[in-house]
């Protein structure tokens, strides 16, 4: 098995980052409106275990999914560059 680890610390570090812009400054006031959390029921959590954990947990999920991709993107964009060609 052949996996970029670069590649994989790369795109946890990457859903990391954007998972906190989106539930953060950008979305985060519509999020918790429509979940119903209000400023007062905000679950305590200490902020080093939290996002050390959300980080950990795309960490996994990025390993998982390089695991899980493989040679597939390669062997996908030559189909796809084959499939246009007929088009073409």
């Amino acid at each position: 098995m052949d996996i970029n680890y670069l590649a994989v610390i790369a795109a946890a570090l990457s859903a990391f980052l954007l998972g906190g812009i989106w539930y953060g400054p950008l979305f985060g006031r519509k999020w918790r409106e429509l979940n119903e959390i209000w400023d007062d029921e905000k679950q305590e959590g200490h902020p080093a275990r939290v996002f050390g954990g959300a980080f950990v947990f795309s960490l996994i999920s990025a390993f998982v999914f390089a695991m899980f991709l493989g040679r597939g993107v390669e062997l996908g964009f030559a189909i796809g560059v084959g499939f246009a060609a007929g088009f073409a």
